[in-house]
């Protein structure tokens, strides 16, 4: 159960083999300069950073509760990166850092639907 496997250790593909895994490689990922970042982005990296506090104020609340909406909200920040920022349309090195957003998103959203017992889809 999600109690049994945050009381043992936060859940890592060596110790839940069922964790997705989403690999995160990207060509040509160093950068000249630094990003200015657009508010979608600033928030969708903002509610993934939060998993692992949600993740251990559930196991203390016993309260599952606060993942469900951690995805939720995540799914919806990235709903709304994918709707205002292009990924693939971008210019360097804005567009290699969006595609690891997404596929830090997909991750994300993954380990989440995971914890709660549920399979993430491969494509939507």
């Amino acid at each position: 159960s999600f109690f049994n496997i945050i009381n043992n250790k936060f859940p890592t593909a060596e110790n839940y083999p069922s964790l997705p895994v989403v690999s995160h490689e990207v060509e040509g990922a160093e950068y000249a300069k630094p990003l200015d970042f657009a508010e979608p982005e600033l928030n969708l990296i903002n509610l993934i950073s939060q998993l692992p506090d949600a993740v251990q104020r559930a196991a203390g609340e016993y309260k599952t509760l606060h993942i469900t909406n951690l995805a939720y909200e995540t799914a919806r920040a990235f709903n709304d990166f994918y709707n205002q920022c292009p990924v693939l349309q971008a210019e360097e090195p804005i567009r290699n850092f969006r595609l690891r957003l997404v596929a830090s998103a997909k991750q994300a959203l993954a380990n989440n639907l995971a914890l709660l017992g549920i399979q993430a889809p491969d494509i939507m």
